[in-house]
């Protein structure tokens, strides 16, 4: 399990697009104009697009392939309800990876409480709690692939 699948669901459409396009540029080096080149749209429309949150959804696909950002699902996802679990591989997390569980479940803890003390919104509360079961569903999942990881290649 890496960070990415410990990170919160964004508080709107628009921040999850913009997640996503910072993740194109830092991981990818993609930026807004080669994006709208690889969307064969001009960057103006898809700058609209983003200000808006309105890519169209036949777009979404290569919009997920371009970024390899998660944030947009993520949000989807939970507006629908559910939460967004990247397939497992079945291979054994590192010691920085189980930290960083631990911590989001500590966290989530914490939110807890503070939300039934009266210090702490539902929408923040919300957003710990979908952040620590996507994070354990992740790790359900891996757990049920051990016994037959994938191959890297």
């Amino acid at each position: 399990m890496s960070r990415s699948h410990c990170k919160r669901v964004p508080s709107s459409l628009k921040a999850a697009f913009e997640a996503d396009k910072e993740q194109g540029l830092r991981t990818r080096g993609l930026s807004v104009e080669r994006h709208a080149e690889l969307h064969a749209v001009s960057a103006s429309r898809l700058y609209k697009w983003m200000e808006d949150a309105d890519l169209p959804a036949n777009r979404l696909a290569a919009w997920f392939h371009n970024t390899n950002g998660r944030a947009v699902i993520r949000y989807l996802a939970a507006q629908a309800g559910g939460l967004f679990v990247p397939v497992p591989t079945g291979r054994k997390p590192n010691p920085m990876e189980m930290a960083e569980l631990q911590q989001v479940l500590a966290e989530t803890t914490g939110a807890l409480l503070r939300f039934y003390a009266g210090q702490a919104d539902a929408d923040a509360t919300l957003g710990a709690v979908q952040q620590a079961m996507e994070a354990l569903a992740w790790h359900r999942g891996n757990v049920e692939k051990h016994s037959q990881p994938e191959l890297e290649f």
